[in-house]
């Protein structure tokens, strides 16, 4: 019996390009789809000339972002087994992961995705290997996963992707399809996105076949720029199937659609390699409830009442009425110069052709309607005037009221924080899944020995394969802290923890002299003798026999041994 998708094993083009287009009308119903492109504009400040607009939207998401995202994100390994060996395995799998961190920086992709996640609702994170484009790696040595064409050029642009290498990318949500009808991502069978390439790149990659009369379509917006000649564009689907582990590429084509790949995807390991990011549930659909749908009514019933305050300002300025022609327009420029007391000459008697008209104040309900306005936006997003970086001028405010506000904005970041402490989680563990499957080259990393002593360890990823590691991250690295605020931190724990029994002293003195300024407290501590030198390169074995030597020299040097050692 064959499944759903498939026709004796054979990919069933037009039953997945049916489910794509429910998926696509699913998304535009769920996620609030039709309302994107304004509240983009809102973001973008582009109103109309006659609007006097508070722009929430940049406000309120410029406040959120710096807040919960991770300003040196950064992981730590533990083993899950134990032995000397699995704690080297853990501390170079460690130092690796950070290093990646940095070179694909997570950081940017992470921080786009969180804004999508607040103007749209949902955004997502994509991890591959090698090159943008890549459906899967692939252990072939014939197989290009790079995306070089037969003379070595690039069909992709990705500047963080390199041959042989794991990579991440913000995923756009407009190109992520769903199953219609999903309720949540952790049961979706398959997965697509939509992917837009130039038809002469999609003919030079050697990992698509059947790239010939493809349809195409030009970009529409092409003409904003200028461009004389429009470049044909591609439209392709990149399937992920969780029910087979397969993965497909499909071109709709209206004389049939066409399948440029298909094959085994191993990045379905750990899970679907497309992590989305959502900070408000909703109980019927897989897609977040963007919190641009409740800031909307704010942001139009703001900009109504500034609109209407600076109409009324207008109005409230002393307007001087003339006869057509009483006064040349050269004399009409002397009642608003700087002279004092101009004579200005009129045609007539000036008590018949001049006088001044005076309009209203500015209505007092409509200073009162602002600031209920802006009391609901603060109550509704959970953000005090300080927290939007407006300073509170109230002189009787409390240092108990204070801190009640501050926990109450904390639980609502925190809870935030927590779902992108567990995106990068999820992020590293798929990229660990990457190394350990095809890391089969020799690779040398940087790690910190005993006593503090820097060691050159030589690996191969596939060897740390069996470790079973455990992934953690710190929500709380997401603060902001002054250099002076860490020492003083690293200064107050030495001191309370320098004479516990259970405390590691040279852990705890390396820790201290890591948070003071400057290189002059670089070299302060003495190596522990017998555990190598800086600038050794050693395999993983030896680095255990260090810690192990380290720890047969710890009773006579007083030094408690690590934890997780034994």
């Amino acid at each position: 019996m064959s499944m759903e998708g498939y026709i004796r094993k054979n990919l069933d083009t037009a039953w997945w390009i049916e489910q794509i287009k429910a998926g696509e009308e699913y998304r535009k119903v769920a996620a609030y789809q039709a309302h994107w492109a304004k509240w983009r504009a809102f973001y973008r400040g582009q109103w109309r000339s006659d609007i006097m607009p508070v722009n929430l939207f940049f406000s309120m998401l410029r406040s959120t972002v710096p807040r919960i995202y991770f300003r040196n994100p950064t992981v730590s390994i533990t083993p899950g087994k134990p032995g000397l060996l699995y704690m080297a395995f853990a501390q170079i799998l460690e130092r690796t992961d950070n290093k990646l961190i940095r070179q694909m920086k997570l950081k940017n992709h992470m921080k786009r995705a969180i804004q999508d996640a607040f103007l749209f609702g949902t955004g997502a994170i994509k991890v591959g290997f090698g090159g943008q484009y890549t459906p899967s790696p692939s252990f072939d040595p014939d197989f290009d996963n790079y995306g070089l064409d037969n003379k070595g050029n690039l069909t992709e642009y990705l500047s963080t992707t390199a041959p042989n290498m794991p990579w991440v990318s913000r995923l756009p949500p407009g190109n992520l399809v769903t199953p219609a009808g999903l309720m949540s991502f952790d049961e979706t069978p398959w997965l697509a996105t939509e992917i837009v390439r130039p038809l002469d790149d999609v003919r030079r990659d050697p990992r698509l076949i059947g790239t010939r009369d493809l349809t195409t379509f030009f970009v529409e917006d092409t003409k904003l720029y200028g461009v004389r000649r429009r470049r044909k564009m591609v439209r392709m689907y990149e399937i992920r199937d969780w029910r087979t582990h397969q993965v497909a590429v499909i071109a709709p084509d209206k004389n049939g659609n066409k399948v440029l790949f298909s094959g085994f995807d191993e990045f379905q390991i750990v899970g679907m390699p497309i992590l989305p990011l959502i900070f408000n549930e909703d109980d019927e659909y897989c897609w977040g409830l963007p919190d641009s749908q409740i800031i909307e009514p704010y942001q139009l019933e703001s900009n109504e009442l500034r609109t209407q305050i600076m109409k009324h300002r207008r109005l409230a300025i002393a307007k001087i009425l003339a006869r057509r022609g009483a006064i040349r327009p050269e004399e009409q420029q002397k009642l608003v110069s700087e002279d004092v007391l101009p004579v200005i000459e009129v045609e007539g008697d000036p008590r018949i052709v001049i006088d001044k008209m005076q309009a209203a104040n500015i209505p007092q309900d409509l200073i009162l309607d602002k600031r209920e306005i802006e009391s609901d936006i603060r109550e509704a997003v959970g953000f005090s005037r300080n927290q939007q970086g407006e300073f509170n001028n109230r002189d009787n405010t409390t240092a108990t009221e204070a801190r009640i506000v501050q926990a109450a904005t904390d639980i609502r970041i925190d809870e935030r924080r927590d779902m992108v402490a567990d995106l990068l989680t999820s992020t590293i563990e798929h990229v660990n899944t990457v190394i350990f499957n095809h890391w089969t080259q020799e690779d040398v990393v940087r790690v910190v020995g005993p006593g503090g002593v820097p060691v050159w360890v030589q690996f191969q990823g596939n060897l740390l394969k069996e470790g079973h590691y455990h992934v953690n991250v710190d929500p709380d690295s997401a603060l902001p802290e002054t250099r002076e605020l860490r020492e003083q931190r690293a200064a107050q724990l030495y001191q309370f923890l320098s004479t516990n029994p259970l405390i590691d002293p040279v852990k705890l003195t390396q820790y201290l002299l890591s948070e003071m300024r400057g290189t002059a407290f670089d070299d302060l501590m003495y190596q522990l003798p017998g555990v190598g030198s800086d600038g050794q390169v050693v395999s993983p074995g030896g680095f255990a026999n260090m810690i192990g030597q380290s720890i047969q020299s710890i009773p006579q040097q007083g030094v408690n041994p690590p934890r997780g050692a034994a």
